[in-house]
Parts: structure tokens; C-alpha cells; sequence
């Protein structure tokens, strides 16, 4: 099996999100991956990661992440600009930007780190 490049990777990661594709995206997971946001604070694995995950994307219709920037800040790190636009189960539009940073090893995401 062949590994995506860190920037490949940060973009399939985003495709999947945007399908909401939670099979596909535990798959880019591992028991050691960490996983931080301002909403769930710091998880350890796979296990707790797809919890939230599966959580979040309960709570929307439909949700989708647009890309405003996508680097390798260094080998292995990818920033992501976004602004993530969703509508909730009672119909509330909502939009918010931030950025998130993932750290590729592997192929495997081994740390997301969420900021807004």
C-alpha cells in the first residue's frame, strides 16, 4: 500500500469531511493519534476521535469545509484555512472560519489541531 503525501492527504482529509465519510476518515486515524479543538478539547486514539466525530456530524444537515489556503508548513504539517459553513437538524445556518493543523506520518493523521 502507498502513503499520500502529507499535502494529498490533508486533501482527501477534507473531501471526506465534506461527504462526511466518518468510515473513510477513521481509516486516516491510529490508537495514537491526538485530536484538538476549542469544543472538545484534547482526545488520545482513534476510539475517542470518531466519538466526537460522529457526534458532530449528528448535529448538521449538511456541513462542508471551503478551503481558503492549504500548505506544508514543514515536512509532515499542513495548515488548513477554512471557513466551515453548516445548516443544523433546526434549520440554523452557521458560518465559521479557523484554521487546522495536521500533522501527517505514515500516511496516517497522527495530531489535528482545530483552531477558530
Amino acid at each position: 500500500m502507498t502513503t499520500l503525501p502529507s499535502v494529498e492527504l490533508a486533501k482527501h482529509y477534507v473531501k471526506l469531511c465534506n461527504d462526511a465519510d466518518l468510515v473513510g476518515i477513521e481509516r486516516l486515524f491510529t490508537d495514537t493519534s491526538t485530536y484538538r479543538s476549542p469544543t472538545s478539547g484534547v482526545l488520545v486514539g482513534v476510539e475517542p476521535i470518531m466519538v466526537m466525530m460522529r457526534a458532530f456530524f449528528a448535529r448538521f444537515e449538511r456541513v462542508t469545509w471551503d478551503v481558503l489556503q492549504l500548505d506544508e508548513t514543514e515536512p509532515g504539517v499542513v495548515r488548513i484555512d477554512f471557513v466551515m459553513r453548516a445548516l443544523t437538524l433546526a434549520g440554523e445556518a452557521i458560518e465559521s472560519a479557523g484554521n487546522e493543523t495536521l500533522v501527517v506520518l505514515d500516511g496516517k493523521l497522527r495530531h489535528v489541531d482545530v483552531r477558530r
